[in-house]
């Protein structure tokens, strides 16, 4: 019987999330370590995007909607299903945030911030520098928040389609597994165990 095995990207690049997300309990480069979380979690759940939108819609409908905003496709797939995306509330605000964040890093510009304030000083006497918007969602209660958001998000949007699709493949089992081993089974861990989720 013939091996092959079934790589869902979307689960690295949370994996890649999970990751900066632990090395920023370090407080030596944790603002870098959290743009990395936040970066990796937006990356997962428009990888996530991507596989449900191809499953639901099929491989040719979905490669005309692939080339959308992640805001469209996410509104498309909950069309789709019938669930309405609300931004205005967790988890699918955090979509939004992440996004804006995703676009500012991806096409970072000099920025220049100005205030009517006095000049601060941290309590070990450094200069307090103003803090872009950038700065505001790099920390580590941000990006943990994220973190979880996305979790949500992909089991919200997962539920919702198999109650369309119950023979929906299971897009949240570990990035790599085989089908065909000597039993037939499908050998992988859902992302939500301990030891996949961490």
């Amino acid at each position: 019987m013939p091996r092959t095995q079934v790589i869902n990207t979307h689960l690295d690049l949370r994996s890649a999330a999970r990751h900066f997300l632990t090395v920023a309990e370090n407080p030596e480069g944790r603002y870098y370590s959290c743009m990395g979380a936040n970066l990796f979690s937006f990356l997962s759940i428009e990888g996530f995007l991507n596989a449900l939108g191809s499953e639901l819609l099929g491989g040719e409908k979905w490669m005309a909607v692939e080339r959308e905003s992640p805001m469209e496709k996410l509104d498309r797939i909950g069309e789709f299903l019938g669930y309405e995306i609300d931004y205005q509330m967790r988890p699918f605000e955090s979509f939004h945030k992440l996004k804006r964040l995703r676009d500012r890093l991806a096409h970072a510009r000099i920025e220049q911030i100005s205030r009517n304030e006095q000049i601060r000083f941290d309590h070990e006497g450094h200069l307090r520098f103003m803090e872009s918007e950038i700065d505001r969602e790099c920390n580590i209660k941000k990006a943990t928040q994220y973190f979880k958001d996305t979790k949500e998000m992909f089991e919200i949007l997962e539920g919702e389609a198999r109650k369309r699709r119950p023979d929906l493949p299971d897009l949240l089992v570990a990035s790599r597994y085989e089908h065909g081993s000597a039993t037939g089974e499908v050998r992988g861990r859902r992302f939500n165990t301990p030891d996949a989720e961490g």
